[in-house]
C-alpha cells in the first residue's frame, strides 16, 4: 500500500447505524485491492455507531463526529471533503461492497480519461440479509459498459435514477460535492450533471449490497421527493436528443405515477400528503392530463385496494367483538 496518499477514498457517513456499520466497512477493508482509506463521518449518533467508528485499530480507518446533526446531505459532503484520494467511492452505512468491487471498477475507468463515474449493478437485501428483487435487474443486464452523454440522459430521463449511491467511483475533483437544496433526489441531480460533462460506465456484475428499508433517504416525505423529481427532469430536458412530444409524453408519464401515489395515499387516510403530492403534480403538470394517461388497470387497482382496506377493518372490528369480555 502506498505510504503517502490513498488511492481511493471510500466515504460512509453514519446516523444510528449501529446495525450495520461494522460490515460495511470491513467489506471496504476486505477488498482485494488495498490502497485506501475509510472516511467516516458520524452524524451525531445517540446509539454506538461511534463507538463503532473507532473500534477498528487500522489506519486506514478515519472517524470523525458532528457535534450536532447536519443532516444526511451535508454529512456525506463531509466526507468527500475530508477526502484525500484521487478518487471517492460513497457508500452508506447499511450497505457492503463485494471482494473485487474496487478493483474492477478502478480497472473500467482507467481505460479512459473521460469517464465521469462507473457504477455497478448491485444485489438487493431486506434487513435480515436476505437477498430480495430489485426492480432493476432486467434492465442492468442489458446496459453496455459504455454510455455516452446522450444515451445516459436518455436513460435517466426514461427510467428515473436506475443506478445507486453506494454504486459510484469518481475522481474526487469530478464528483465535487452533492447539491444541498436536494434532499431525496441528490444523487439522481448529480449522476445528470457528470453525465452532461462525459460518458459514464456500468459493471452488470453485482459488486455492491444494498439494504432496502424503510429508514433510507429515498423512503421520506414523499411530496418532497416528487418536487424534486421534477426539478431533476427539468435538467434533463436540455440533453435530450427527442422532439418535444417524445419529452412531454413521458414527463406525463412521472405525472401520472405520482398521482396514483397521491391517491393511494388519500385512501390510506394519508390526506395531508396526498394533497401535497398533487400540489406538486399541479405546479408542473395538468392533473386531468395526468389521470388522463392512466392506464386503464389503475381505476381498477385503486378500487381493489380500497375494497381490501376495507374488508381487513371490517374483520379487525369483528377480531375486537369477538375478544371484548362478556358480561
Amino acid at each position: 500500500m502506498s505510504s503517502s496518499r490513498p488511492l481511493v477514498s471510500v466515504c460512509i457517513p453514519v446516523f444510528n447505524g449501529e446495525a450495520f456499520l461494522e460490515e460495511a466497512v470491513r467489506s471496504v477493508l476486505s477488498q482485494t485491492f488495498a490502497d485506501v482509506e475509510v472516511c467516516i463521518q458520524d452524524n451525531a449518533s445517540t446509539d454506538r455507531s461511534w463507538e463503532i467508528a473507532q473500534s477498528f485499530g487500522d489506519p486506514r480507518v478515519k472517524p470523525e463526529r458532528n457535534p450536532t446533526n447536519v443532516g444526511f446531505v451535508a454529512n456525506f459532503n463531509r466526507t468527500f471533503l475530508r477526502a484525500e484520494g484521487k478518487y471517492v467511492r460513497p457508500l452508506c452505512a447499511d450497505d457492503a461492497l463485494e471482494p473485487a468491487c474496487l478493483e474492477r471498477q478502478l480497472s473500467l475507468i482507467a481505460e479512459r480519461d473521460d469517464l465521469q463515474v462507473v457504477f455497478t449493478a448491485f444485489t438487493a437485501l431486506d434487513l435480515l440479509g436476505r437477498r430480495t428483487p430489485s426492480q432493476f435487474e432486467g434492465l442492468y443486464a442489458r446496459l453496455p459498459s459504455l454510455l455516452g452523454p446522450e444515451a445516459a440522459a436518455r436513460l435517466y430521463f426514461d427510467e428515473g435514477c436506475v443506478t445507486a449511491l453506494s454504486t459510484a467511483l469518481a475522481e474526487k475533483e469530478r464528483m465535487g460535492l452533492f447539491d444541498l437544496s436536494f434532499k431525496h433526489a441528490c444523487d439522481w441531480a448529480k449522476w445528470v450533471e457528470l453525465l452532461s460533462k462525459g460518458p459514464i460506465g456500468f459493471i452488470r456484475e453485482p459488486l455492491t449490497c444494498i439494504r432496502l428499508h424503510a429508514g433510507q433517504l429515498s423512503a421520506g416525505p414523499l411530496a418532497n421527493a416528487v418536487e424534486e423529481s421534477f426539478r431533476v427532469l427539468d435538467s434533463l430536458e436540455p440533453l435530450l436528443p427527442l422532439d418535444p412530444s417524445r419529452i412531454k409524453a413521458r414527463r406525463r408519464a412521472y405525472s401520472s405515477s405520482f398521482l396514483e401515489t397521491a391517491l393511494r395515499r388519500a385512501l390510506r387516510g394519508s390526506w395531508a400528503e396526498a394533497y401535497s403530492i398533487l400540489g406538486s403534480v399541479r405546479r408542473h403538470d395538468s392533473v386531468v392530463g395526468a389521470a388522463a394517461a392512466w392506464p386503464r388497470s389503475v381505476p381498477s387497482r385503486l378500487l381493489s385496494l380500497r375494497r381490501r382496506r376495507a374488508e381487513g377493518l371490517r374483520r379487525r372490528v369483528e377480531d375486537v367483538r369477538g375478544n371484548s369480555p362478556k358480561e
